[in-house]
């Protein structure tokens, strides 16, 4: 049985943040599907070009939408990416601080 795209999404999203914001957490740390832990496990050359891509995303994001209310922060009392990402609140301030 294939887990609903926004099971996965959450995922992934978790797999971005966790990259971004840590560099000793390995594969069997994070919160995946079996499938995204093997495929992580097998390619973890590529992870830190994957915590690159993520830490690029947010700048690019933050800079596109630097004048509107919602400026790529995930800062929010209502949960954006699911249980995961609420356990630990991550600063505006952590943001701009890893982006630099």
């Amino acid at each position: 049985m294939k887990a609903p795209h926004h099971v996965t999404e959450a995922s992934f999203m978790t797999l971005l943040i966790f990259l971004y914001f840590s560099t000793d957490l390995g594969c069997s740390n994070l919160s995946l599907s079996p499938r995204q832990r093997e495929l992580c496990s097998r390619k973890s050359i590529l992870l830190p070009g994957v915590r690159e891509g993520a830490r690029l995303g947010v700048a690019e994001c933050q800079r596109q939408f630097r004048h509107e209310r919602w400026n790529c922060s995930t800062n929010q009392k209502v949960p954006v990416f699911g249980h995961e990402l609420t356990s630990e609140p991550i600063s505006r301030e952590k943001v701009k601080e890893e982006t630099r």
